[in-house]
């Protein structure tokens, strides 16, 4: 389906597919490398936005096998279009002229995630992004980049970013614009990457 919507994003890191390349399994077994990209996707975040280039300006996801009732597992997404335009109108003036670094930094994250020394040097290793607060799309409209991978505002002392940066994603994922989707087996779910935050709620089962 993705290859007729447009050009779909082939990565070959651990856990995606080398039979059918553009599809990563979601599933905390070995072969996905839960501890990194799926326990990692448990805090909000916006794919690709820590790559050179545009972010993949959709995501779609599948659901093969179902965790149970009460085991987690559901999506939960967000308009960062909503967490814009809810800014006042000072705020926005502000966020339009700040440039955020963005990079993997598993302190951060909230799921501990047991990686291996070759993981951590390789991931140490990667070059931050610097990618602008405010987003002005083509057809005008305007969304923050937020999310866990939101290191740092460029220029900005380390104690006010990290204050200015909490405050907007608190904002952003205020729970009346939170979307939960509690997956059943055949659902597909597709989102406009660029204008949508997204997390997992934590699971447990190896199954995904």
């Amino acid at each position: 389906l993705g290859d007729r919507l447009g050009t779909v994003v082939v990565k070959h890191s651990p856990g995606w597919s080398k039979e059918f390349p553009g599809i990563y399994r979601v599933a905390l077994d070995p072969e996905a490398n839960g501890e990194l990209y799926v326990k990692g996707s448990w805090d909000w975040h916006i794919d690709g936005v820590t790559t050179n280039g545009n972010p993949p300006r959709a995501t779609m996801l599948s659901c093969h096998t179902a965790t149970q009732p009460g085991e987690g597992g559901e999506t939960e997404l967000v308009s960062t279009y909503i967490a814009y335009d809810r800014l006042t109108d000072a705020e926005k003036a502000r966020c339009e002229t700040l440039k955020v670094w963005h990079g993997v930094e598993p302190s951060r994250y909230t799921a501990p995630l047991n990686l291996t020394q070759a993981d951590l040097e390789r991931l140490a290793a990667e070059p931050r992004q610097l990618q602008p607060l405010v987003w002005t799309h083509e057809n005008g409209r305007k969304s923050l980049v937020l999310g866990i991978t939101a290191l740092s505002v460029d220029g900005m002392p380390a104690d006010e970013s990290a204050a200015l940066l909490q405050d907007l994603l608190d904002r952003a994922t205020a729970a009346d614009i939170v979307l939960q989707h509690v997956w059943s087996v055949g659902d597909v779910v597709m989102w406009d990457n660029t204008g949508t935050m997204h997390r997992g709620r934590p699971f447990t089962s190896e199954s995904g």
